[in-house]
């Protein structure tokens, strides 16, 4: 488990200071995808840099498996950070080698002898998928190459924990796609866990158990994936979820300008009641003349979380806060656009 306790983090300069983390608490489990989700600036990458180290804390604890990392001498960091991966948004690959010379670089600082290195090395191209191109360099790879490289690489000296610093973020979505299911693969295979960073929300959907939400350097809301996108606590993360996903703002848009009258309503819901007649019983109650407009399900790793469009042509405001009261007494999140 990692926990990290009442963390605070302050940079300075000449002019300003800026308070990148302000007591922050968080636990992660053993085996689980956890994923930390926020605006440009909110804290995520100081907090991941904090988890192995690269980062000091001003104040707070950070304990991995019961023991306090944030004190340990230079000698016993550098050997907990051999079983801390770490891949990149940008790859951070050595151009002047070949695939399995930047794979195989871990062991070597490690001191692993020679044959181990092939066997690992070998074995981890064989993994992430290429084989036969082991000769070849960077320059001469795909973005989603490189990225199976930086996997390759930090899984060498086998972590228990991979921490990924916006991983597909520099990728297309459909690249995207399989270096996600890459490290669910991986996850099935191994004994890790795995931390990642993103602004990507259909990142975090896909492949996270659970999920922070991070803004102005604090932790405002932790829960289980689906949980939070269909019902999320906090004002902050409602806000985020919506306005961060370009589809969801998108799809507004495009039916606001379809349907300018009346009222126009987004519902919110996870798997536990979609497949309950709960529209159907609001027609019933309301008589109010609506009708779906568009609608979508999104898998998560552990559930699905539903959107739904509905548009009313004629409501009062009576009749629209009694609308959207049923609905929620239903746990369905109801937004009006």
């Amino acid at each position: 488990m990692i926990e990290i306790k009442d963390v605070s983090k302050t940079f300075y300069s000449k002019s300003a200071s800026i308070k990148a983390l302000k007591d922050c608490s968080l636990k992660i489990n053993d085996g689980e995808i956890f994923g930390i989700i926020g605006h440009s600036g909110a804290g995520k990458s100081t907090l991941l840099r904090i988890i192995n180290q690269l980062e000091k804390a001003d104040k707070g604890e950070v304990l991995i498996n019961g023991e306090e990392i944030s004190g340990l001498p230079l000698k016993k960091l550098l050997k907990r950070r051999l079983k801390i991966g770490m891949i990149f948004q940008h790859f951070n690959l050595l151009w002047s080698k070949t695939v399995f010379e930047n794979i195989e670089l871990p062991l070597k600082i490690a001191m692993i002898d020679k044959k181990t290195r092939f066997q690992k090395v070998t074995s981890l191209i064989e993994m992430v998928g290429l084989k036969g191109k082991e000769k070849a360099y960077p320059n001469e790879l795909s973005g989603g190459q490189k990225q199976r490289v930086g996997i390759a690489r930090a899984l060498a000296n086998d972590p228990t924990i991979l921490l990924c610093d916006e991983a597909t973020s520099a990728l297309d979505p459909k690249t995207s796609d399989a270096i996600l299911d890459l490290l669910i693969d991986i996850r099935k295979k191994f004994p890790i866990t795995i931390v990642l960073i993103t602004h990507q929300m259909e990142v975090v959907q896909k492949i996270c158990d659970r999920i922070a939400f991070m803004s102005d350097g604090e932790i405002v809301e932790v829960g289980k994936t689906e949980e939070v996108f269909a019902h999320p606590q906090k004002e902050k993360t409602k806000h985020f979820l919506l306005t961060s996903s370009s589809e969801i703002e998108r799809t507004s848009n495009d039916l606001k300008a379809l349907y300018p009258d009346g009222q126009l309503l987004r519902l919110v819901f996870d798997d536990s009641i979609s497949d309950k007649p709960i529209l159907s019983g609001v027609i019933q109650n309301t008589k109010l003349p609506l009708s779906i407009v568009n609608a979508r399900l999104s898998p998560s790793l552990n559930g699905t979380v539903g959107s739904m469009y509905i548009h009313i042509a004629k409501i009062s405001d009576q009749e629209s806060n009694e609308l959207i009261a049923l609905l929620e007494k239903e746990n369905v999140k109801v937004e009006v656009i």
